[in-house]
């Protein structure tokens, strides 16, 4: 749901664990399609509900990514030597950072029927980081479900963070120098999505996601809004195997102004394909492998903003992980990611093009309980 600038890799982490714990508190996140199950844990989540009940969570989640701020494979070694007052890097570590999150979120249901229910949730999160405390965030989520028969439910998430620093951006010349400050926004995004049970092993999962994003004083013209449409479908395979395929499209406008004397526009378009298989395991695990590719088209029509006119970003994200349940109320998760970005952007003719894109590894292990 997220753009490229935001750790992707490390939210989806989180997500993943939500999924993974009974249905009954699992009601705040980006409708996305649901991994394996293992019987056991089925069985759990099938318990009937007979009257109004409160759930509450917490998460515990630290991962390891080598390159936090997506930096270009040309400056990953300038950090030490760029860190200076007023410099690309300023009060800034990298490319690695350890990164770990915590959560707390409550929820509760209120039974509808046998088969349906109404589940509503908040959640808070916050991020903390080893090596770049000036990039530490908070984030807040609201959510509702509402199963409207049997085989329809709806969902709706409210997403804000209220404060968080992107990176150092150049916001002036002095004596033919760029110099650069640091640079920060606010973000409000919701999700509203329908999951549709057409057969015992057919699922389909839609999703519609608008987002703002607005940047502070000397950077809004690096605001943006942007929506976003996704379409999942899910079959299981037998008792212990799923595979699902989905495909999402976005739009994203920017304004457009002068940045250091030179017309500058970041609207976007997006289509991204997703595909995933999961499988149960004995002993209450389960695994999971998903790729992504995602073609990124930028709509500059000024040949002067040659950062970003007849500019195409192609990325690639493959994710591995394991899963397992520890009693009633734990569930542990390992993963590990790794993303490949690739461009064509014309503002260096004298730089080997595959030195503009990026890679992040990231690595994660967390644990969620619920109470």
């Amino acid at each position: 749901m997220s753009p490229s600038n935001r750790c992707a890799s490390i939210v989806r982490f989180s997500r993943v664990l939500r999924r993974a714990l009974p249905a009954v508190t699992l009601v705040a996140a980006v409708p996305r399609p649901e991994r394996a199950r293992a019987a056991a844990d089925d069985a759990g989540a099938a318990t009937e509900i007979t009257g109004p009940t409160l759930g509450l969570s917490t998460l515990v989640l630290t991962s390891y990514t080598s390159n936090l701020f997506h930096e270009q494979r040309r400056r990953q070694s300038d950090f030490t030597s760029k860190g200076g007052p007023g410099e690309r890097f300023a009060g800034m570590s990298g490319p690695a950072d350890f990164l770990t999150e915590l959560g707390i979120k409550g929820s509760s249901a209120w039974p509808r029927d046998t088969n349906r229910k109404v589940v509503l949730s908040a959640e808070a999160r916050y991020f903390l980081h080893l090596r770049n405390a000036v990039a530490n965030y908070a984030r807040l989520e609201i959510g509702a479900r509402y199963d409207l028969t049997r085989r329809n439910t709806i969902t709706l998430q409210v997403t804000g963070t209220p404060k968080r620093f992107r990176k150092n951006y150049a916001a002036r010349l002095f004596a033919g120098n760029r110099v650069y400050e640091p640079a920060w926004y606010r973000e409000l995004d919701l999700a509203a999505g329908h999951r549709r049970k057409w057969s015992k092993r057919w699922k389909t999962e839609a999703q519609y996601v608008p987002e703002i994003r607005r940047y502070l004083a000397p950077f809004k013209n690096r605001s943006y809004h942007r929506h976003e449409l996704g379409l999942h479908v899910r079959r299981d395979v037998g008792d212990y195997l799923e595979a699902s395929v989905g495909a999402r499209g976005a739009l994203t406008w920017t304004p457009s102004d002068l940045e250091l004397g030179v017309p500058v526009e970041r609207s976007h378009r997006e289509l991204a394909a997703v595909a995933a298989i999961g499988l149960a395991l004995p002993a209450r695990v389960a695994a999971e492998l998903e790729g992504e590719y995602r073609v990124r088209r930028y709509t500059a029509t000024v040949v002067a903003n040659d950062s970003y006119f007849g500019r195409t970003d192609h990325r690639t994200v493959v994710t591995v992980g394991v899963k397992r349940r520890l009693g009633d109320s734990f569930v542990v998760l390992v993963e590990a990611s790794f993303t490949q970005n690739e461009t064509n952007r014309r503002d260096h003719p004298n730089v080997d093009p595959g030195e503009l894109g990026y890679d992040e590894a990231v690595a994660a292990v967390g644990v969620k309980g619920t109470f």
